[in-house]
Protein backbone atom coordinates (compact mmCIF):
# COMPACT_ATOMS: atom_id res chain seq x y z
CA UNK A 1 0.00 0.00 0.00
CA UNK A 2 0.68 3.51 -0.23
CA UNK A 3 -0.07 6.62 1.83
CA UNK A 4 0.74 10.45 1.96
CA UNK A 5 1.54 12.73 4.64
CA UNK A 6 1.65 17.26 4.53
CA UNK A 7 2.62 18.37 7.08
CA UNK A 8 3.65 22.64 7.78
CA UNK A 9 6.19 23.71 9.90
CA UNK A 10 7.30 27.31 11.10
CA UNK A 11 10.70 27.87 10.84
CA UNK A 12 12.24 28.96 14.16
CA UNK A 13 13.34 32.24 13.38
CA UNK A 14 11.44 35.18 11.14
CA UNK A 15 10.84 38.62 10.88
CA UNK A 16 7.71 39.64 10.82
CA UNK A 17 8.05 42.20 8.41
CA UNK A 18 9.45 40.12 5.91
CA UNK A 19 6.37 37.33 6.31
CA UNK A 20 6.51 33.99 8.40
CA UNK A 21 8.79 31.61 7.16
CA UNK A 22 7.91 27.90 7.00
CA UNK A 23 8.37 24.58 5.44
CA UNK A 24 6.56 21.74 3.98
CA UNK A 25 7.06 18.30 4.80
CA UNK A 26 6.01 16.37 2.03
CA UNK A 27 6.39 12.51 3.36
CA UNK A 28 4.91 9.04 1.41
CA UNK A 29 5.39 5.36 1.86
CA UNK A 30 5.34 2.29 -0.03
CA UNK A 31 4.83 -0.79 1.69
CA UNK A 32 5.01 -4.10 0.25
CA UNK A 33 4.21 -7.34 2.57
CA UNK A 34 4.80 -11.38 1.55
CA UNK A 35 3.21 -13.97 3.25
CA UNK A 36 6.62 -15.39 4.20
CA UNK A 37 7.19 -12.04 6.51
CA UNK A 38 8.96 -9.56 4.81
CA UNK A 39 8.34 -6.52 4.91
CA UNK A 40 9.85 -3.55 1.82
CA UNK A 41 9.14 0.06 2.88
CA UNK A 42 10.18 2.96 0.72
CA UNK A 43 10.23 6.35 2.39
CA UNK A 44 10.21 9.72 0.61
CA UNK A 45 10.85 13.06 2.03
CA UNK A 46 11.57 11.45 5.50
CA UNK A 47 12.71 13.99 7.98
CA UNK A 48 16.35 13.48 9.45
CA UNK A 49 14.68 13.37 12.57
CA UNK A 50 12.72 10.56 11.97
CA UNK A 51 14.61 8.22 10.43
CA UNK A 52 16.80 6.91 13.27
CA UNK A 53 13.57 6.43 14.79
CA UNK A 54 12.41 4.08 12.22
CA UNK A 55 15.43 2.32 11.49
CA UNK A 56 15.58 1.37 15.20
CA UNK A 57 11.75 -0.11 15.13
CA UNK A 58 10.96 -3.73 15.19
CA UNK A 59 7.78 -5.68 14.91
CA UNK A 60 5.99 -6.33 17.94
CA UNK A 61 4.88 -9.94 16.68
CA UNK A 62 5.20 -11.96 12.89
CA UNK A 63 2.05 -12.44 10.83
CA UNK A 64 1.19 -8.75 11.01
CA UNK A 65 1.61 -6.75 7.30
CA UNK A 66 0.29 -3.31 9.04
CA UNK A 67 2.64 -3.44 11.58
CA UNK A 68 5.23 -0.85 10.00
CA UNK A 69 2.38 1.19 9.82
CA UNK A 70 2.28 1.62 13.38
CA UNK A 71 5.70 2.76 13.28
CA UNK A 72 5.39 5.22 10.57
CA UNK A 73 2.46 6.81 11.67
CA UNK A 74 3.67 6.69 15.72
CA UNK A 75 6.48 8.69 14.15
CA UNK A 76 4.34 11.16 12.10
CA UNK A 77 2.11 11.94 15.27
CA UNK A 78 4.83 13.18 16.76
CA UNK A 79 5.86 15.80 13.73
CA UNK A 80 2.51 16.81 13.81
CA UNK A 81 2.61 17.59 17.72
CA UNK A 82 5.94 19.32 17.24
CA UNK A 83 4.41 21.50 14.18
CA UNK A 84 1.18 22.22 16.26
CA UNK A 85 3.19 23.34 19.07
CA UNK A 86 5.32 25.90 16.83
CA UNK A 87 2.08 27.21 15.45
CA UNK A 88 0.72 27.61 19.13
CA UNK A 89 3.85 29.61 20.44
CA UNK A 90 2.92 31.93 17.17
CA UNK A 91 -0.59 32.32 18.20
CA UNK A 92 0.54 32.66 21.90
CA UNK A 93 2.70 35.29 21.31
CA UNK A 94 0.30 37.43 19.59
CA UNK A 95 -2.13 37.00 22.40
CA UNK A 96 1.41 38.52 25.01
CA UNK A 97 1.75 40.80 22.77
CA UNK A 98 -1.64 42.64 22.21
CA UNK A 99 -1.25 46.85 21.26
CA UNK A 100 -1.76 49.21 24.38
CA UNK A 101 -5.77 49.85 24.51
CA UNK A 102 -4.86 53.45 24.27
CA UNK A 103 -3.07 53.65 21.11
CA UNK A 104 -3.82 50.05 18.98
CA UNK A 105 -1.73 49.37 16.38
CA UNK A 106 -2.51 46.10 15.86
CA UNK A 107 -0.46 44.04 13.32
CA UNK A 108 -3.41 42.84 11.00
CA UNK A 109 -1.23 41.03 7.97
CA UNK A 110 1.10 38.90 10.49
CA UNK A 111 -2.36 37.87 12.21
CA UNK A 112 -3.62 36.80 9.06
CA UNK A 113 -0.45 34.67 8.01
CA UNK A 114 -0.93 33.17 11.13
CA UNK A 115 -4.51 32.51 10.27
CA UNK A 116 -3.91 31.29 7.65
CA UNK A 117 -0.78 29.00 8.41
CA UNK A 118 -2.97 27.26 11.03
CA UNK A 119 -6.08 26.74 8.55
CA UNK A 120 -3.63 24.75 6.85
CA UNK A 121 -2.26 22.80 9.41
CA UNK A 122 -5.63 21.72 10.57
CA UNK A 123 -6.37 20.77 7.02
CA UNK A 124 -3.24 18.46 7.08
CA UNK A 125 -4.33 17.13 10.35
CA UNK A 126 -7.98 16.23 9.30
CA UNK A 127 -6.34 14.66 5.78
CA UNK A 128 -3.68 12.28 8.50
CA UNK A 129 -6.65 11.72 10.20
CA UNK A 130 -8.88 10.30 7.25
CA UNK A 131 -6.21 8.77 6.27
CA UNK A 132 -5.34 6.92 9.26
CA UNK A 133 -9.15 5.73 9.42
CA UNK A 134 -9.22 4.24 6.13
CA UNK A 135 -5.72 2.39 7.08
CA UNK A 136 -7.84 0.86 10.04
CA UNK A 137 -10.60 -0.05 7.98
CA UNK A 138 -8.28 -1.86 5.42
CA UNK A 139 -6.23 -3.80 8.62
CA UNK A 140 -10.03 -4.60 9.48
CA UNK A 141 -10.39 -5.78 6.06
CA UNK A 142 -7.37 -7.53 5.36
CA UNK A 143 -7.40 -9.84 8.43
CA UNK A 144 -11.58 -10.71 7.73
CA UNK A 145 -10.53 -11.56 4.50
CA UNK A 146 -7.26 -13.82 5.95
CA UNK A 147 -9.17 -15.89 8.80
CA UNK A 148 -7.28 -18.93 8.18
CA UNK A 149 -4.08 -17.13 9.19
CA UNK A 150 -1.77 -18.80 12.81
CA UNK A 151 -2.54 -17.87 16.30
CA UNK A 152 0.39 -15.62 16.33
CA UNK A 153 -0.98 -13.28 13.32
CA UNK A 154 -4.41 -12.94 15.13
CA UNK A 155 -2.57 -11.75 18.49
CA UNK A 156 -0.46 -9.72 16.41
CA UNK A 157 -3.49 -8.44 14.71
CA UNK A 158 -4.77 -7.50 17.94
CA UNK A 159 -2.19 -5.47 18.71
CA UNK A 160 -1.79 -3.58 15.67
CA UNK A 161 -5.39 -2.86 16.32
CA UNK A 162 -5.35 -1.49 19.79
CA UNK A 163 -2.37 0.85 17.98
CA UNK A 164 -4.12 2.17 15.50
CA UNK A 165 -7.32 2.96 17.96
CA UNK A 166 -4.69 4.64 19.95
CA UNK A 167 -3.44 6.90 17.13
CA UNK A 168 -6.67 7.61 15.56
CA UNK A 169 -7.55 9.11 18.66
CA UNK A 170 -4.56 11.15 18.98
CA UNK A 171 -5.02 12.74 15.62
CA UNK A 172 -8.44 13.69 16.99
CA UNK A 173 -6.96 15.33 19.50
CA UNK A 174 -4.70 17.02 17.52
CA UNK A 175 -7.14 18.15 15.03
CA UNK A 176 -9.17 19.53 17.96
CA UNK A 177 -6.11 21.56 19.53
CA UNK A 178 -5.46 22.82 15.53
CA UNK A 179 -9.29 24.23 15.99
CA UNK A 180 -8.93 25.64 18.91
CA UNK A 181 -6.03 27.44 17.48
CA UNK A 182 -8.38 28.93 14.90
CA UNK A 183 -10.76 29.74 16.97
CA UNK A 184 -8.33 32.13 19.69
CA UNK A 185 -6.65 33.62 16.55
CA UNK A 186 -10.09 34.69 15.58
CA UNK A 187 -10.60 35.67 18.91
CA UNK A 188 -7.97 37.64 18.70
CA UNK A 189 -8.57 39.53 15.34
CA UNK A 190 -12.04 39.69 15.50
CA UNK A 191 -12.77 40.57 19.16
CA UNK A 192 -9.49 41.98 20.25
CA UNK A 193 -8.20 44.08 17.64
CA UNK A 194 -10.85 45.46 15.79
CA UNK A 195 -12.97 45.76 18.95
CA UNK A 196 -9.61 47.71 20.26
CA UNK A 197 -9.45 50.14 17.44
CA UNK A 198 -12.98 50.64 17.24
CA UNK A 199 -13.15 51.40 20.74
CA UNK A 200 -9.96 53.97 20.46
CA UNK A 201 -11.38 55.15 17.25
CA UNK A 202 -14.86 56.08 19.28
CA UNK A 203 -12.80 57.88 21.78
CA UNK A 204 -11.20 60.23 19.37
CA UNK A 205 -14.66 60.58 17.56
CA UNK A 206 -15.83 62.17 21.21
CA UNK A 207 -13.04 64.37 21.34
CA UNK A 208 -13.79 65.44 18.07
CA UNK A 209 -17.47 66.41 18.92
CA UNK A 210 -16.49 67.99 21.90
CA UNK A 211 -14.28 70.25 19.96
CA UNK A 212 -17.05 70.70 17.55
CA UNK A 213 -19.49 71.42 20.46
CA UNK A 214 -17.22 74.12 21.56
CA UNK A 215 -16.49 75.29 17.67
CA UNK A 216 -20.58 75.85 17.47
CA UNK A 217 -20.62 77.62 20.90
CA UNK A 218 -18.25 79.86 19.04
CA UNK A 219 -19.79 80.33 16.02
CA UNK A 220 -23.56 80.84 17.69
CA UNK A 221 -21.73 83.78 20.06
CA UNK A 222 -20.09 85.52 16.57
CA UNK A 223 -23.53 85.02 15.07
CA UNK A 224 -25.53 86.49 17.76
CA UNK A 225 -23.54 89.71 17.90
CA UNK A 226 -23.86 89.95 14.14
CA UNK A 227 -27.26 89.79 14.09
CA UNK A 228 -27.53 92.29 17.28
CA UNK A 229 -25.37 95.09 15.00
CA UNK A 230 -26.42 94.29 11.82
CA UNK A 231 -29.48 96.86 12.10
CA UNK A 232 -27.46 99.38 13.48
CA UNK A 233 -24.55 98.83 10.42
CA UNK A 234 -27.63 98.31 7.53
CA UNK A 235 -28.77 102.13 8.94
CA UNK A 236 -25.22 103.68 9.11
CA UNK A 237 -24.50 102.85 5.72
CA UNK A 238 -28.06 103.73 4.50
CA UNK A 239 -27.68 107.51 5.77
CA UNK A 240 -24.34 107.68 5.00
CA UNK A 241 -24.56 107.61 1.18
CA UNK A 242 -25.19 111.17 -1.00
CA UNK A 243 -29.37 110.21 -1.18
CA UNK A 244 -29.38 111.50 2.10
CA UNK A 245 -28.45 115.23 3.44
CA UNK A 246 -28.43 116.65 6.75
CA UNK A 247 -28.04 120.41 6.99
CA UNK A 248 -27.30 121.87 10.40
CA UNK A 249 -28.67 125.81 11.35
CA UNK A 250 -27.58 128.78 10.63
CA UNK A 251 -27.99 132.45 11.68
CA UNK A 252 -30.41 132.70 8.51
CA UNK A 253 -31.80 128.65 8.18
CA UNK A 254 -32.51 126.23 10.41
CA UNK A 255 -31.79 123.24 10.41
CA UNK A 256 -33.27 120.27 7.90
CA UNK A 257 -32.97 116.96 6.21
CA UNK A 258 -33.13 116.34 2.91
CA UNK A 259 -33.69 113.43 0.68
CA UNK A 260 -32.60 112.79 -2.92
CA UNK A 261 -35.65 112.50 -5.48
CA UNK A 262 -33.12 109.63 -6.95
CA UNK A 263 -33.47 107.79 -3.64
CA UNK A 264 -35.46 105.01 -5.87
CA UNK A 265 -32.75 104.38 -7.82
CA UNK A 266 -31.28 102.23 -4.55
CA UNK A 267 -34.20 100.22 -4.38
CA UNK A 268 -34.10 99.57 -7.93
CA UNK A 269 -31.03 98.29 -7.79
CA UNK A 270 -31.32 96.35 -4.65
CA UNK A 271 -34.29 94.36 -4.81
CA UNK A 272 -33.09 92.92 -8.23
CA UNK A 273 -30.03 92.13 -6.89
CA UNK A 274 -31.28 90.60 -3.63
CA UNK A 275 -33.84 88.42 -5.92
CA UNK A 276 -31.10 87.21 -8.53
CA UNK A 277 -28.74 86.25 -4.72
CA UNK A 278 -31.70 84.35 -3.43
CA UNK A 279 -32.22 82.85 -6.36
CA UNK A 280 -28.60 81.64 -7.43
CA UNK A 281 -28.80 80.16 -3.53
CA UNK A 282 -31.45 78.32 -3.83
CA UNK A 283 -30.68 76.81 -7.54
CA UNK A 284 -27.11 75.91 -6.58
CA UNK A 285 -28.66 73.82 -3.36
CA UNK A 286 -31.05 71.92 -5.91
CA UNK A 287 -28.21 71.06 -8.36
CA UNK A 288 -26.17 69.77 -5.71
CA UNK A 289 -28.20 68.07 -3.60
CA UNK A 290 -29.49 66.20 -6.77
CA UNK A 291 -25.48 65.48 -7.87
CA UNK A 292 -24.97 64.07 -4.03
CA UNK A 293 -28.00 61.44 -4.48
CA UNK A 294 -26.72 60.58 -8.34
CA UNK A 295 -23.69 59.58 -6.79
CA UNK A 296 -25.18 57.41 -3.95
Amino acid sequence: CQFRFLIKEPAKSFYPQDGISYFWHKIAFFIYWTPSNTTLVLCFGLPRCMRQSILLSRPPGPGDPFWFHVVLIENIIDLYNKTLWAWRDLVRGLEQNRSCPRNPQPDYITMHEIARHVIHSSETIAMALETMTDMTQEHKLFFKENESLPAASRIAFQQTSMAFRSQVSVLKCLNLRSKVLEERLRNEINLVAFNTVAQHDSRIAVLIAEATQVDSASMKTISILGLVFMPGTFICALFSTSFFNFSPATSTEPQHWRVSEQFWVYWAVALPLTLVTVASLVFWQRVYTKEALDRR
